[in-house]
C-alpha cells in the first residue's frame, strides 16, 4: 500500500503530544474492537498500568519528527486465528517496506526503527506510533464535530436568529484567550449607580458621608478547564440585602488560578503591588495584593483557611500513594468507591500526556470528605487514624 496523504479527508489529521515528541496521526480505517472474548489488549503502559483495547481491521498513519529525522509510516493491524498482526508499512531509497509481528507492538514498532537506522539505540513506543491512546481522543473529536454540525444545523428552526445559543465548547474557547487577564470596574462607578437607591430605601443617611464596603473574593472552576477568581464589593449598611447576589457586585475578575504568584503577576494587581514596597509587613510572609486597604481591616475566612488546608492534605495523601507506587487503577477505583459512598462527585482523568488530575471539589464536599472519608480503603488502620486526627 503506497503512503498516499491524498486519501485522508481534511478534517482527519490531529497531532498529539507523547514523551515529548508530536506524532501526527491520519487515521484511514478506525476498525472495530472484537467480542469481550476475543479481544487482545497491550501490556501494561507505564506505572499507571493502563491498558488499551487492540483493535481489528485499523489502519493509521503516523508521522513524527522533522527534515531528516522525519519518519513516515503505516500501521496496521488485522486479527487472525491466533490473535493480532502488526504492521508496519513505510518507504525508503524509493523501496518499500513491510514488517510484521504477531508479538508486542513495541517490537514491531523497535524492528522498524532499527531497520530504518541500524545503528541507533533509540527506542519506540508501539502504543504511540499505532496511536492506540490516541484513538479515543479522534473518536471523541469526531462526535464533537457531528454535535456541532447537528448544533448547527437544527438551532435555526427553535431560536431567533439574534439570539442564537453557542455551545460551551465554543464559549471555553472564546474565554480561554483571556486566560491570565484581568477585568475591573471602579468602586467609585459602582457607587454611583447604587447610592440613589441606598438613599431612598433609607439605607444611607446623606447627612453621615461614611460608607461601609466588604471587599471579598474566591476562586472557582467551569468544568475543568477555566478557573477564575472573581472579587467583589457589597455595602455592609444594606444589612437585610447582604445575603442576596444581586447586593455583591463584581469589581475583579481574573481569568487564572486561585494562585497568589499568578495573581500577583497579573497586570491588574502587578500595578498595585509594585507601588509600594516589596517587602511584606512584619509577621507576613508576602506582600498584600491590594495594599490599598490596611492589614487592620482584613478578616480571616476560617472556613476558607480550612478549606486551603484540606487542599493540601488531599494532595499529600495523592504523593504519598505516589511514592509508595500504589498510585495505579486499583486504588483509583477505590477511592472513586469510597468517594460514591458519601455521596461526593468525584473522578480521575489523564490529560493528553497521560498526567493524572482529579476534581477539584466544592466546600461542601471536601467537609464531607473531612468528616466520613474513610482513609482505611487505601491505607492501613494506623496510618489511616493518624490522617483522620489531622
Amino acid at each position: 500500500m503506497s503512503l498516499n496523504q491524498n486519501k485522508y479527508s481534511k478534517n482527519n489529521p490531529f497531532t498529539l503530544k507523547q514523551s515529548n515528541t508530536n506524532y501526527n496521526y491520519h487515521i484511514i480505517n478506525e476498525g472495530f474492537y472484537p467480542s469481550n472474548s476475543k479481544i487482545y489488549y497491550t501490556l501494561a503502559h507505564s506505572h499507571s498500568e493502563t491498558k488499551y483495547k487492540i483493535p481489528d481491521n485499523y489502519l493509521v498513519q503516523t508521522s513524527w519528527g522533522r527534515e531528516k529525522s522525519q519518519h513516515i509510516i503505516e500501521c496496521e493491524i488485522e486479527y487472525d486465528l491466533d490473535g493480532p498482526v502488526f504492521r508496519i508499512r513505510f518507504n525508503e531509497n524509493s523501496q518499500h517496506y513491510v514488517i510484521e509481528s504477531k508479538e508486542f507492538l513495541t517490537a514491531v514498532a523497535n524492528n522498524y526503527l532499527q531497520k530504518k537506522n541500524p545503528n541507533t539505540n533509540a527506542k519506540l513506543s508501539g502504543i504511540h506510533i499505532f496511536g492506540l491512546n490516541a484513538t479515543d481522543t479522534k473518536r471523541s473529536r469526531r462526535f464533537s464535530i457531528q454535535i456541532s454540525e447537528a448544533f448547527e444545523n437544527k438551532i435555526p428552526k427553535f431560536y431567533n436568529s439574534f439570539d442564537r445559543p453557542v455551545l460551551q465548547k465554543d464559549i471555553e474557547e472564546e474565554i480561554s484567550q483571556y486566560i491570565g487577564k484581568a477585568g475591573y470596574r471602579r468602586v467609585n462607578d459602582i457607587l454611583l449607580f447604587i447610592i440613589p437607591g441606598l438613599v431612598a430605601r433609607n439605607v444611607l443617611n446623606v447627612n453621615n458621608p461614611v460608607i461601609n464596603i466588604h471587599i471579598s473574593g474566591d476562586g472557582r472552576n467551569v468544568g475543568r478547564k477555566i478557573k477564575h477568581v472573581m472579587i467583589t464589593c457589597t455595602i455592609l449598611d444594606d444589612i437585610s440585602n447582604i445575603h442576596k447576589a444581586d447586593s455583591h457586585h463584581t469589581i475583579i475578575l481574573y481569568l487564572e488560578g486561585e494562585n497568589y504568584k499568578m495573581l500577583q503577576k497579573s497586570e491588574f494587581f502587578n500595578n498595585r503591588t509594585s507601588q509600594t514596597l516589596n517587602l511584606p509587613p512584619p509577621g507576613h510572609l508576602k506582600v498584600p495584593l491590594l495594599p490599598m486597604i490596611s492589614l487592620n481591616h482584613y478578616v480571616s475566612d476560617e472556613l476558607h483557611i480550612m478549606l486551603r488546608i484540606w487542599d493540601c492534605l488531599w494532595k499529600l495523601v495523592i504523593q504519598e500513594l505516589k511514592s509508595e507506587n500504589r498510585f495505579n487503577n486499583h486504588v483509583r477505583a477505590i477511592i472513586n468507591v469510597e468517594m460514591q459512598r458519601i455521596s461526593v462527585g468525584f473522578y480521575f482523568w489523564q490529560d493528553y500526556v497521560q498526567s493524572w488530575h482529579y476534581t477539584s471539589l466544592i466546600e461542601d464536599d471536601k467537609e464531607k470528605v473531612l468528616c466520613d472519608f474513610n482513609f482505611e480503603v487505601i491505607f492501613d488502620k494506623e496510618r489511616a487514624i493518624l490522617i483522620n486526627h489531622l
